[in-house]
């Protein structure tokens, strides 16, 4: 039947769908593109019920202009007059999106964000292939190729987010290709069983009608072949099925993987642990690994600043993370970083040469403030406003390349002169707050600048409170950098870089001091002239705050850990402060302290996010969604109601082999399922007598198949049949003794043969 067929094929492209899910951040994709499916597929079993338009393949035709609607309410709904009419500039608007999409494919990090452009290319593109599947199986009663084209699905998540794909992605798609392989099939069943012919036009075949029935009458044997008997069961289908979920669990593991441009635009917690270095800190620094991720050369002669990433600006009360910029091919880092002067405008220029390692990082490592990269490639892009240098479509893993750059050495009496107001020509976003910042850090803050008369001095004099013996470094505290996070921190005064830059940037942020956070490695040990390596080990963060005419200048909170000595410019001596203060050089020193505890204290989503993407590793899987479980159970509750429609084709094709005698065992449990029980005392004639009552067309060959059954059994007589025309006979009665039913009595009979359950009595 058509709607069992719509249904199968609404079941194979909604798991199609969510198998793509791989590629995105959420499954926010899912409800338009499941919508264009369901409304493809029900306009076009609503078409065919009309006999002239099944008749004449125009069912595709109103499929497309439906389809054609939908997407435009769907994707671009504020382009239709009076809020459902199709206008020129509908048209116009979703090409727009459209174009935004493939622009948002180009420029942004998988998995992707469910931007308005994508969702308008993915909705497009299940409503043609739910068009063109349901045209091939509903009208050419082709199932093959519409799988195989359903299973081309599969290469995007492969190809683009074969990192992410996950074994459910795998068994979604696997069982999309096996519900459409097996929808040709199980319409065939239900065609027959419900004695709804497959092509319009169809007549039944009868005694006087059929080809050889005079033969039959003379000879006891059926003769001919009915145009509706049933097809082959689709073992071939099945194995082609268990071929895909091979193909679909192997080709990850064969197909290079392809890494996509970062993601700036996300506002998802859980989607910025791709690209925000800061909730990774602690996974690195607990790493025990000592082998150099990267090692660098440089002509500064007073080395010993970080070695950057990246900053964090954006805080909303439990994440910190980076802004969101707007990713240009012009903004090319070897064509020279503009604004760079604005940045650090009393720095040296001064030069360094990397040579990365395992580092596989988005982010370009360069010392702050970067003017100019030199052999990174035409794929490194930055943004103006922090600096930040950026891959598309590339990582840092075995690059070498050089850096010019403008070595900031600000002296403590310039930041004092500075004044109060060091930093009003910054952008004010470096200065906000959420509002459940706990009061323990705005208070603290005030009391310990009450006294202060310049931007320097109060963050100086946070600096020393942090630094002055009462706060201890560990990698035993949270490793988020929440409200909740901080308010902890300062009760139980101990944790490592992520507590102790967050605390400083909210405070001096309280205090109207333009600041954000820096990522990224400290400057790492020194291996020869000039020379330096650096390790995971050696991840950090730390404050950096705006000074009108310096630039962003680092300060450093964080009292040990892999910090190395703290720049001299953040105290009042202009040197740094006593060696008690100094952490040692080893970074490793600090990593042994951490045990199993430590995981069961980040209890929070942003630690269980930075374990999912230590080192670029595939991410964890997320809880399945509660509605891609009820989409499972309803697939599996349609398999389970064909289940005895498969076992009884199973039974029909074994005793249509079995010669006559299998052919009458047919012949009855047809009867059987059409609500007819024969007694099990009748002879095989009495039978065929009775059931000619209730298919008088077919009573002749009723009586030859029962005679010709009789001799097989009874007589040992070889009695052989063709196996279209025993088909042909079963086919003609089923279609009598249902045709005598109404239609919900029929479906109700197909679903639940009574020949599978009981035996005839």
């Amino acid at each position: 039947m058509q709607m069992i067929r719509s249904l199968l094929l609404f079941a194979a492209l909604s798991l199609a769908a969510y198998a793509t899910t791989a590629m995105f951040s959420g499954l926010e994709l899912l409800v338009p593109v499941v919508s264009i499916i369901g409304i493809t597929l029900l306009v076009g079993w609503l078409a065919r019920m009309v006999r002239k338009v099944a008749e004449s393949g125009l069912a595709v035709l109103v499929q497309f202009l439906a389809a054609s609607f939908a997407v435009l309410f769907i994707c671009v709904p504020d382009s239709l007059i009076a809020g459902f009419i199709p206008g020129p500039s509908s048209i116009s608007a979703l090409v727009s999106s459209v174009s935004a999409g493939f622009e948002d494919v180009a420029t942004k990090q998988i998995p992707l964000e469910a931007t308005g452009g994508l969702i308008t290319i993915f909705t497009l593109g299940f409503g043609f292939l739910a068009l063109i599947i349901d045209g091939l199986v509903s009208d050419l009663r082709i199932s093959k190729v519409p799988a195989f084209l359903l299973l081309t699905v599969w290469a995007f998540p492969v190809y683009f987010a074969s990192v992410h794909t996950q074994p459910v992605h795998m068994a979604a798609i696997s069982a999309a290709f096996i519900i459409v392989l097996l929808t040709e099939y199980a319409s065939s069943v239900l065609t027959a069983h419900t004695g709804v012919g497959s092509t319009a036009g169809h007549e039944k075949h009868t005694a006087a009608s059929r080809p050889g029935a005079e033969a039959l009458r003379q000879r006891g044997t059926v003769v001919g072949r009915a145009k509706n008997g049933l097809r082959r069961f689709p073992g071939t289908a099945l194995l082609a099925g268990a071929l895909a979920l091979l193909l679909g669990m192997g080709l990850p593991t064969v197909l290079p993987a392809i890494t996509a441009t970062p993601h700036y635009s996300s506002e998802r917690a859980e989607d910025l642990t791709i690209i925000n270095p800061f909730l990774t800190i602690r996974n690195d620094l607990q790493n025990p690994s000592t082998d150099p991720v990267f090692t660098y050369t440089t002509t500064d002669p007073g080395a010993g600043e970080p070695i950057r990433l990246t900053s964090v600006s954006e805080f909303d009360g439990e994440v910190w993370k980076p802004a969101e910029f707007p990713l240009s091919r012009s903004r090319t880092a070897d064509g020279g970083l503009s604004n760079a002067h604005s940045q650090a405008p009393a720095g040296v220029q001064q030069s360094t040469e990397f040579s990365i390692g395992a580092l596989d990082q988005a982010y370009l490592p360069a010392p702050f403030a970067p003017t100019q990269t030199h052999d990174a490639g035409p794929q490194w892009l930055y943004d103006p406003k922090t600096l930040t240098i950026v891959g598309s479509g590339v990582t840092s893993r075995g690059l070498n390349y050089s850096v010019d750059y403008l070595s900031l050495q600000p002296t403590a009496k310039e930041l004092d002169d500075a004044g109060e107001n060091a930093g009003r020509s910054a952008d004010q976003k470096y200065t906000q707050l959420p509002d459940d910042v706990p009061a323990v850090i705005t208070d603290t803050a005030r009391e310990l600048t009450e006294d202060a008369d310049s931007q320097w001095a109060k963050a100086a004099a946070i600096q020393a409170y942090f630094r002055g013996g009462d706060f201890t470094y560990s990698l035993e505290a949270p490793t988020t950098a929440s409200s909740s996070a901080l308010a902890d921190f300062m009760k139980q005064k101990k944790g490592y870089c992520v507590q102790f830059s967050a605390a400083m940037a909210s405070m001096t942020r309280s205090l109207g001091i333009p600041t954000r956070i820096g990522v990224g490695f400290t400057a790492g040990s020194e291996i020869g002239d000039g020379e330096y390596q650096v390790t995971l080990a050696e991840a950090h963060a730390w404050p950096e705050l705006y000074f009108d005419g310096i630039g962003w200048v680092r300060f450093e909170p964080t009292p040990g850990g892999p910090v190395g000595d703290i720049p001299a410019w953040t105290t009042a001596g202009g040197q740094s402060e006593e060696p008690d203060d100094e952490p040692t050089e080893e970074p490793t020193s600090a990593s042994p302290e951490p045990t199993p505890e430590e995981t069961e204290d980040a209890g929070s989503e942003e630690d269980d996010e930075s374990d999912d993407t230590a080192e670029g590793s595939a991410e964890a899987a997320a809880p399945i969604p509660a509605w891609v479980w009820l989409l499972l159970a309803a697939a599996i509750i349609i398999a389970l109601l064909l289940l005895p429609m498969i076992v009884r084709a199973v039974q029909r094709r074994r005793r249509l082999r079995a010669g006559a005698a299998g052919l009458w065992d047919e012949i009855t449990a047809t009867a059987a399922d059409a609500g007819l029980g024969l007694r099990s005392s009748m002879t095989a004639p009495a039978a065929a007598a009775a059931l000619a009552e209730y298919a008088p067309d077919s009573a002749a060959e009723l009586a030859s198949a029962a005679r010709a059954s009789d001799a097989q059994r009874y007589g040992n007589a070889d009695v052989q049949l063709s196996a279209d025309d025993s088909r042909g006979l079963v086919a003609d009665v089923h279609d009598e003794l249902f045709g005598r039913l109404s239609g919900p009595q029929r479906v109700l009979k197909t679903l639940l043969p009574a020949s599978v359950f009981e035996r005839r009595r």
